[in-house]
Protein backbone atom coordinates (compact mmCIF):
# COMPACT_ATOMS: atom_id res chain seq x y z
CA UNK A 1 0.00 0.00 0.00
CA UNK A 2 2.80 2.39 1.01
CA UNK A 3 3.79 2.06 -2.73
CA UNK A 4 0.53 2.96 -3.94
CA UNK A 5 0.81 6.07 -2.09
CA UNK A 6 3.82 7.05 -2.45
CA UNK A 7 3.78 7.14 -6.19
CA UNK A 8 0.97 9.84 -6.46
CA UNK A 9 2.19 11.61 -3.68
CA UNK A 10 5.76 11.86 -5.73
CA UNK A 11 4.13 12.87 -8.82
CA UNK A 12 1.50 15.16 -6.27
CA UNK A 13 4.40 17.40 -5.41
CA UNK A 14 5.72 17.58 -9.17
CA UNK A 15 2.87 18.85 -10.40
CA UNK A 16 2.88 21.56 -7.88
CA UNK A 17 5.91 22.51 -8.29
CA UNK A 18 5.10 23.15 -11.54
CA UNK A 19 1.49 24.90 -11.09
CA UNK A 20 3.47 27.23 -9.03
CA UNK A 21 5.61 28.83 -12.09
CA UNK A 22 1.86 29.83 -13.71
CA UNK A 23 -0.37 30.56 -10.52
CA UNK A 24 -3.13 32.04 -13.07
CA UNK A 25 -2.83 29.21 -15.87
CA UNK A 26 -6.14 27.82 -16.25
CA UNK A 27 -4.09 24.41 -17.33
CA UNK A 28 -2.10 23.79 -13.94
CA UNK A 29 -5.41 24.35 -12.48
CA UNK A 30 -6.92 21.60 -14.66
CA UNK A 31 -3.33 19.53 -14.05
CA UNK A 32 -3.99 19.60 -10.01
CA UNK A 33 -8.21 19.05 -10.45
CA UNK A 34 -7.02 15.95 -12.53
CA UNK A 35 -3.88 15.24 -10.35
CA UNK A 36 -7.05 14.26 -7.48
CA UNK A 37 -9.01 12.33 -9.40
CA UNK A 38 -5.84 10.21 -10.11
CA UNK A 39 -4.81 10.09 -6.57
CA UNK A 40 -8.24 8.49 -6.01
CA UNK A 41 -8.34 6.13 -8.81
CA UNK A 42 -4.58 4.02 -6.78
CA UNK A 43 -6.65 4.39 -3.73
CA UNK A 44 -9.74 2.59 -5.09
CA UNK A 45 -7.43 0.42 -7.65
CA UNK A 46 -6.03 -0.66 -4.26
CA UNK A 47 -8.70 -1.60 -2.46
CA UNK A 48 -10.02 -2.97 -5.52
CA UNK A 49 -7.30 -5.37 -5.70
CA UNK A 50 -7.41 -6.23 -2.19
CA UNK A 51 -11.00 -7.87 -2.21
CA UNK A 52 -9.90 -9.51 -5.17
CA UNK A 53 -11.61 -7.41 -8.01
CA UNK A 54 -9.56 -7.75 -10.78
CA UNK A 55 -11.39 -6.81 -13.52
CA UNK A 56 -11.90 -3.28 -11.91
CA UNK A 57 -8.51 -3.12 -10.76
CA UNK A 58 -7.54 -3.54 -14.58
CA UNK A 59 -10.30 -0.69 -15.29
CA UNK A 60 -8.87 2.03 -12.95
CA UNK A 61 -5.58 0.88 -13.94
CA UNK A 62 -6.88 1.84 -17.54
CA UNK A 63 -8.19 5.36 -16.00
CA UNK A 64 -5.06 5.95 -14.11
CA UNK A 65 -2.85 5.75 -17.30
CA UNK A 66 -4.86 8.49 -18.87
CA UNK A 67 -5.39 10.83 -16.37
CA UNK A 68 -1.36 10.65 -16.06
CA UNK A 69 -1.09 11.74 -19.79
CA UNK A 70 -3.69 14.33 -19.69
CA UNK A 71 -1.46 15.85 -17.00
CA UNK A 72 1.72 16.07 -18.82
CA UNK A 73 -0.26 17.50 -21.93
CA UNK A 74 -1.55 20.07 -19.13
CA UNK A 75 1.71 21.12 -17.85
CA UNK A 76 3.22 21.56 -21.33
CA UNK A 77 0.18 23.88 -22.72
CA UNK A 78 0.70 25.59 -19.38
CA UNK A 79 4.38 26.46 -20.04
CA UNK A 80 4.00 27.12 -23.75
CA UNK A 81 2.37 30.75 -23.56
CA UNK A 82 3.53 33.72 -25.79
CA UNK A 83 5.44 36.95 -25.04
CA UNK A 84 3.22 39.93 -23.37
CA UNK A 85 3.87 43.47 -23.79
CA UNK A 86 3.72 44.33 -19.85
CA UNK A 87 6.37 41.23 -18.95
CA UNK A 88 8.77 43.30 -21.30
CA UNK A 89 11.21 45.92 -20.17
CA UNK A 90 11.97 48.94 -22.45
CA UNK A 91 15.83 48.31 -22.86
CA UNK A 92 15.27 50.05 -26.66
CA UNK A 93 16.24 54.13 -27.37
CA UNK A 94 13.68 54.67 -30.31
CA UNK A 95 13.81 58.22 -32.37
CA UNK A 96 12.00 59.08 -35.75
CA UNK A 97 12.68 62.02 -37.82
CA UNK A 98 8.83 63.00 -37.93
CA UNK A 99 8.34 66.57 -35.24
CA UNK A 100 4.91 65.58 -33.23
CA UNK A 101 1.95 66.42 -34.78
CA UNK A 102 3.94 66.45 -38.47
CA UNK A 103 1.64 65.00 -40.89
CA UNK A 104 3.32 63.31 -43.73
CA UNK A 105 2.17 61.63 -46.94
CA UNK A 106 2.38 57.95 -48.01
CA UNK A 107 4.02 56.77 -51.25
CA UNK A 108 6.01 60.23 -50.80
CA UNK A 109 7.35 60.80 -47.74
CA UNK A 110 10.16 59.48 -45.97
CA UNK A 111 10.90 58.37 -42.10
CA UNK A 112 13.97 58.21 -41.13
CA UNK A 113 14.03 55.91 -37.35
CA UNK A 114 17.32 55.54 -35.04
CA UNK A 115 17.52 52.73 -32.41
CA UNK A 116 20.13 51.63 -29.74
CA UNK A 117 20.72 49.64 -26.71
CA UNK A 118 19.60 52.07 -23.43
CA UNK A 119 22.78 52.07 -21.11
CA UNK A 120 20.98 52.58 -18.05
CA UNK A 121 20.51 48.93 -17.93
CA UNK A 122 22.63 46.39 -16.71
CA UNK A 123 25.19 45.19 -19.07
CA UNK A 124 24.14 42.04 -20.21
CA UNK A 125 20.69 42.36 -19.92
CA UNK A 126 20.58 41.83 -24.27
CA UNK A 127 22.90 38.91 -24.05
CA UNK A 128 19.93 37.26 -26.09
CA UNK A 129 19.04 39.93 -28.31
CA UNK A 130 18.96 38.55 -32.00
CA UNK A 131 16.96 40.56 -34.44
CA UNK A 132 15.62 43.97 -34.44
CA UNK A 133 12.45 44.84 -35.93
CA UNK A 134 10.72 48.00 -36.26
CA UNK A 135 6.86 48.97 -36.85
CA UNK A 136 4.63 51.29 -37.39
CA UNK A 137 2.15 51.73 -34.73
CA UNK A 138 -1.40 52.90 -34.52
CA UNK A 139 -1.98 55.66 -31.56
CA UNK A 140 -4.87 55.37 -29.41
CA UNK A 141 -7.02 57.92 -31.05
CA UNK A 142 -6.75 55.95 -33.98
CA UNK A 143 -7.90 52.75 -32.39
CA UNK A 144 -11.03 54.08 -31.09
CA UNK A 145 -13.87 51.94 -32.48
CA UNK A 146 -11.68 49.80 -34.96
CA UNK A 147 -11.20 46.11 -33.26
CA UNK A 148 -8.62 45.23 -36.08
CA UNK A 149 -6.51 48.01 -34.65
CA UNK A 150 -7.22 46.28 -31.44
CA UNK A 151 -3.84 46.48 -28.15
CA UNK A 152 -4.22 43.50 -26.56
CA UNK A 153 -1.63 43.11 -23.85
CA UNK A 154 -0.57 38.88 -25.47
CA UNK A 155 1.52 39.88 -28.33
CA UNK A 156 0.72 37.21 -30.79
CA UNK A 157 -2.79 38.41 -30.77
CA UNK A 158 -2.02 42.45 -30.31
CA UNK A 159 -3.10 44.34 -33.39
CA UNK A 160 -0.91 47.89 -33.05
CA UNK A 161 1.54 47.68 -34.74
CA UNK A 162 0.86 46.39 -38.23
CA UNK A 163 2.99 48.12 -40.93
CA UNK A 164 6.75 46.68 -40.68
CA UNK A 165 9.84 49.32 -41.36
CA UNK A 166 12.92 47.50 -41.19
CA UNK A 167 14.27 44.30 -39.69
CA UNK A 168 18.03 43.79 -39.19
CA UNK A 169 20.69 41.84 -36.65
CA UNK A 170 20.80 43.32 -33.30
CA UNK A 171 23.67 45.46 -32.99
CA UNK A 172 23.91 47.46 -29.41
CA UNK A 173 26.16 50.67 -30.99
CA UNK A 174 24.23 54.33 -31.66
CA UNK A 175 24.59 54.03 -35.55
CA UNK A 176 21.42 52.15 -36.17
CA UNK A 177 19.60 54.22 -38.73
CA UNK A 178 17.05 53.72 -41.19
CA UNK A 179 14.98 55.63 -43.52
CA UNK A 180 11.59 54.02 -45.00
CA UNK A 181 9.46 55.69 -47.24
CA UNK A 182 5.73 55.32 -46.17
CA UNK A 183 4.35 52.53 -48.07
CA UNK A 184 1.47 53.53 -50.18
CA UNK A 185 -1.23 51.38 -48.94
CA UNK A 186 -0.59 53.22 -45.26
CA UNK A 187 -4.08 54.38 -43.89
CA UNK A 188 -4.86 57.77 -42.77
CA UNK A 189 -3.75 57.32 -38.70
CA UNK A 190 -2.14 59.16 -36.25
CA UNK A 191 1.07 56.91 -35.28
CA UNK A 192 4.34 56.15 -33.52
CA UNK A 193 7.05 54.07 -34.14
CA UNK A 194 8.10 50.82 -32.14
CA UNK A 195 11.01 48.50 -32.23
CA UNK A 196 11.18 44.84 -30.68
CA UNK A 197 14.15 42.93 -29.54
CA UNK A 198 13.85 39.42 -30.59
CA UNK A 199 15.64 36.37 -29.61
CA UNK A 200 16.92 33.03 -31.30
CA UNK A 201 13.66 31.49 -30.98
CA UNK A 202 11.57 34.61 -32.07
CA UNK A 203 10.60 35.81 -28.72
CA UNK A 204 9.73 39.45 -28.11
CA UNK A 205 12.56 39.99 -25.15
CA UNK A 206 12.70 43.89 -25.41
CA UNK A 207 11.33 47.03 -26.52
CA UNK A 208 11.64 50.38 -27.09
CA UNK A 209 9.28 53.28 -28.81
CA UNK A 210 9.48 57.17 -29.82
CA UNK A 211 6.06 57.94 -27.41
CA UNK A 212 5.87 57.75 -23.58
CA UNK A 213 3.81 54.61 -21.81
CA UNK A 214 0.55 56.50 -22.50
CA UNK A 215 1.30 56.13 -26.39
CA UNK A 216 0.46 60.10 -26.36
CA UNK A 217 3.52 62.18 -26.76
CA UNK A 218 5.69 62.51 -30.02
CA UNK A 219 2.64 61.62 -32.11
CA UNK A 220 2.52 62.47 -36.04
CA UNK A 221 -0.12 61.74 -38.80
CA UNK A 222 0.33 60.32 -41.97
CA UNK A 223 -2.09 61.37 -44.76
CA UNK A 224 -2.88 58.34 -47.35
CA UNK A 225 -2.88 59.48 -50.92
CA UNK A 226 -6.16 60.09 -52.73
CA UNK A 227 -5.29 58.92 -55.89
CA UNK A 228 -6.07 62.15 -57.38
CA UNK A 229 -3.15 64.37 -59.09
CA UNK A 230 -3.36 67.93 -60.49
CA UNK A 231 -3.13 66.99 -64.07
CA UNK A 232 -6.50 64.65 -63.66
CA UNK A 233 -8.18 67.50 -61.94
CA UNK A 234 -7.54 70.14 -64.58
CA UNK A 235 -8.83 67.71 -66.86
CA UNK A 236 -12.03 67.26 -65.27
CA UNK A 237 -12.27 70.66 -64.69
CA UNK A 238 -12.02 71.11 -68.60
CA UNK A 239 -13.97 68.56 -69.84
CA UNK A 240 -16.76 69.63 -67.80
CA UNK A 241 -16.82 73.42 -69.25
CA UNK A 242 -16.60 72.20 -72.33
CA UNK A 243 -19.80 70.20 -71.88
CA UNK A 244 -21.70 73.01 -70.48
CA UNK A 245 -20.53 75.38 -73.69
CA UNK A 246 -21.98 72.35 -75.70
CA UNK A 247 -25.01 71.82 -73.42
CA UNK A 248 -25.64 76.07 -74.02
CA UNK A 249 -24.62 75.78 -77.98
CA UNK A 250 -26.46 73.08 -79.07
CA UNK A 251 -29.53 74.33 -77.07
CA UNK A 252 -28.97 77.77 -79.17
CA UNK A 253 -28.94 76.39 -82.30
CA UNK A 254 -31.97 74.27 -81.84
CA UNK A 255 -33.73 77.57 -80.78
CA UNK A 256 -32.65 79.57 -84.15
CA UNK A 257 -33.67 76.36 -86.31
CA UNK A 258 -37.06 76.53 -84.23
CA UNK A 259 -37.30 80.34 -84.98
CA UNK A 260 -36.41 80.35 -88.57
CA UNK A 261 -38.92 77.30 -89.40
CA UNK A 262 -41.78 79.36 -87.70
CA UNK A 263 -41.17 82.45 -89.73
CA UNK A 264 -41.64 80.16 -92.93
Amino acid sequence: MSLLLGRPLKIYIYIQSLSTLHPLSLASSISLHLLHRLHHFYLSSFASKTFGVERRYKDSMARAALLVSSIVLSCLVATSYGATFSSLMRTLVVTASPAAGQVVKSGEDKITVSWSYNNTFARGTDSTYKTIKVKLCYAPISQVDRAWRKTVDDLSKDKTCQFNIVTKPYNPSNNNTFTWTVERDTPTATYFVRAYAYNSAEEEVGFGQTTDSHKTTNLFEVHAISGRHTSLDIASICFSAFSVVSLFGFFFIEKRKAKASQQK
